[in-house]
């Protein structure tokens, strides 16, 4: 099954990552919430809806934490890709001089919209939020 909501990263010069995704919740027997984010292939669970909406911030926070920790804007521009992230006009032209630093910011979509068959049914989430970029 398809999801086309719209999940974004953007990229800024000014070191500020600005980020929009959605996730996807259900709940098990047990009271738990399962959740998946498809933009980022992230699987989590929590005990109440509030916490995964923490949670889930947390999560996509840390993908950029650890690109900025391993002080690599070259692998995290080049791990956006593989994650199926995509500039809509000249993509490749724009990977490549964002990792050259000829450009210092940009905007890509995902691409990535497919569900598990277990989360069709879940209840969708969208949310955004920011990362700042110590490197």
């Amino acid at each position: 099954m398809a999801d086309n909501r719209p999940t974004f990263i953007e990229v800024t010069g000014t070191g500020v990552i600005n980020f929009g995704y959605h996730s996807r919740f259900i709940i098990e027997e047990d009271g738990t919430y399962s959740w998946y984010i498809p933009a980022y292939k992230m699987f989590f669970s929590s005990k109440t809806k509030e916490e995964g909406q923490q949670r889930g911030i947390s999560m996509v926070k840390s993908f950029f934490m650890f690109w900025d920790k391993q002080n690599s804007y070259r692998g995290l521009i080049l791990e956006i890709h593989n994650l199926g992230f995509r500039v809509p006009q000249y993509h490749n032209l724009t990977v490549s001089e964002l990792i050259r630093k000829k450009r210092t910011s940009a905007k890509f979509n995902s691409t990535e919209n497919l569900i598990p068959e277990s989360f069709a049914a879940g209840t969708l989430l969208e949310q955004e939020g920011s990362f700042a970029m110590a490197s």
